[in-house]
């Protein structure tokens, strides 16, 4: 192992970490000064959604993503539950976003080195004309991934996004900005890690343009891998949780990953909610 990867495995190491390190925020984890941050949202919340489902945990993460303003933090949950409630994100069908599978654009599978669940996005395969599907695509995923860590200590996921060949036929701003916002307003706190991988310098000028409306906090955790980008990768993610197609041994593709999941919704496991 050469120097630079020594260096290399220290940040990936040092980034882990960091993902679970806060040292408050957390249930089990609050200053006297959030406990009564999460007295006010989850008091106030009852108020207005009396039937309500929401856990300490869910109040916490609008909590963080708002570093603890209680009044922007209950504005933001409160948007969350009137849009949920309008566009119920959980009656999502597979049937409706396979078109993205079927393209080989996304794959859905694995866990990083925390044990988060892992989401992998082939760039060259995105197709704009399919952007709408796509992002309810990222929709139907999320709902399902936050049902499976339900009661896992984690509340977070690892993104892997594959730009090797990724061109300007690929390019779509407006599925960027449409997820990244649906996220930051819908999913705070659930990114852990973002792995950028191979981005080539169309890519740059497009991320030029997002960066600015992404809150720090989750532009943090975004990191561009490249280089001998499939060893980097390693260094987040084992190799029997990395596909195939990105060097690791996990023998699943997208369109394989689709044909299997249709075959259980054809049995009545399909919704995400």
């Amino acid at each position: 192992m050469t120097a630079f990867d020594e260096q290399w495995n220290s940040q990936a190491e040092r980034i882990l970490k960091v993902a679970g390190s806060d040292p408050s925020g957390y249930v089990g984890r609050l200053t006297e000064s959030e406990k009564a941050c999460l007295h006010f949202i989850s008091s106030e919340t009852a108020k207005v959604h009396p039937d309500h489902r929401l856990k300490d945990k869910d109040f916490l993460r609008f909590l963080r993503a708002c570093e603890f303003n209680q009044k922007n933090a209950l504005k933001a949950l409160l948007a969350d539950i009137e849009w949920r409630t309008a566009e119920k994100p959980w009656e999502i069908t597979l049937e409706e976003v396979r078109g993205p599978f079927d393209n080989g654009n996304f794959l859905p599978v694995g866990v990083d080195r925390r044990g988060r669940p892992t989401m992998y996005f082939f760039g060259k395969q995105h197709d704009p004309k399919m952007s709408k599907q796509s992002s309810k695509l990222v929709l139907y995923t999320m709902e399902q991934k936050c049902r499976e860590i339900e009661e896992s200590e984690e509340e977070s996921f690892t993104l892997v996004f594959d730009l090797t060949g990724y061109g300007l036929k690929n390019s779509d701003s407006a599925w960027c900005w449409t997820v990244i916002s649906r996220l930051q307003k819908s999913f705070p706190e659930r990114l852990g890690t973002c792995l950028i991988l191979n981005a080539p310098r169309v890519f740059g000028l497009l991320w030029s343009v997002i960066k600015p409306w992404i809150a720090k906090r989750t532009s943090d955790k975004i990191l561009f891998v490249d280089g001998d980008y499939q060893a980097k990768l390693k260094a987040f993610i084992a190799d029997d949780n990395i596909p195939v197609l990105l060097g690791g041994t996990m023998d699943i593709t997208p369109q394989r990953y689709i044909a299997q999941h249709a075959a259980l919704s054809a049995g009545g496991c399909d919704r995400a909610g």
